[in-house]
């Protein structure tokens, strides 16, 4: 990926899939956002290709839109929107045509997950960081993504926080979900297992593929790949 003249990101293959975590470490400005916003079919590569499910992501194809419902991402300053934090969980939903019942039953089991029980009728302008970071991954979960895609999920957030995001995440793939998140500090790769993806000035670092951390149990096999091949974003 080229900026301004500048090489942001240089990947010339990497193999993502299967429901498991993969953590992308890396200093600030590593290319770790970057990367995610390509998987995220938000950002087309300068120049190569990004492959989901065996084919090649149709930039600028109106089934572009279709396919980006199979990936969600959470990005690390979560954006909500005036209002209840129900209608900000659910409003992914509404966009994509979901029943009111389904909506409410939806968005009910992911408040339960992220201990917001009873915020529902919050007004979302109103809460704390850790609450705005555990509505924006309640409104991802409510989703139900093929592809989680997380961006910095744990930085500078309460004690709270992290851990319930941090046990969220490690049961992530056991549900069948495909998580990449990005750190910078590498003891949450050593928290969380899975395998690591280091980014060093844009392009993998050596680490990559030798740092596998032990997965939890119960992880299923892989039921799809994001691949960037032979690319250069």
């Amino acid at each position: 990926m080229v900026f301004d003249g500048q090489r942001v990101l240089d990947v010339h293959r990497l193999a993502i899939g299967g429901s498991r975590l993969h953590i992308l470490t890396g200093a600030n400005g590593a290319g770790k956002s970057t990367l995610l916003n390509v998987l995220a079919f938000l950002a087309p590569p300068t120049s190569g290709r990004v492959i989901f499910d065996g084919t090649p992501v149709p930039w600028g194809s109106p089934s572009l839109f279709r396919l980006r419902r199979n990936v969600t991402l959470m990005q690390q300053f979560p954006y909500l929107f005036a209002g209840s934090v129900f209608e900000n969980v659910a409003y992914g939903l509404g966009v994509r045509g979901i029943g009111a019942a389904e909506q409410r039953q939806r968005v009910d089991a992911a408040l339960a997950q992220t201990n917001l029980g009873g915020f529902a009728r919050r007004n979302a302008l109103q809460l704390s960081g850790g609450e705005i970071r555990r509505v924006a991954m309640a409104r991802a979960l409510a989703l139900k993504p093929r592809v989680l895609l997380l961006d910095e999920p744990l930085a500078n957030v309460d004690h709270e926080t992290a851990r319930l995001l941090e046990s969220l995440i490690i049961s992530l793939p056991r549900q069948g979900v495909c998580t990449i998140m990005t750190t910078h500090e590498p003891n949450h790769a050593d928290r969380l297992g899975g395998r690591t993806i280091h980014l060093v000035a844009g392009g993998i670092g050596q680490a990559d593929l030798v740092a596998e951390r032990p997965v939890p149990a119960g992880i299923g096999v892989p039921v799809h790949q994001i691949a960037a091949s032979a690319a250069t974003f």
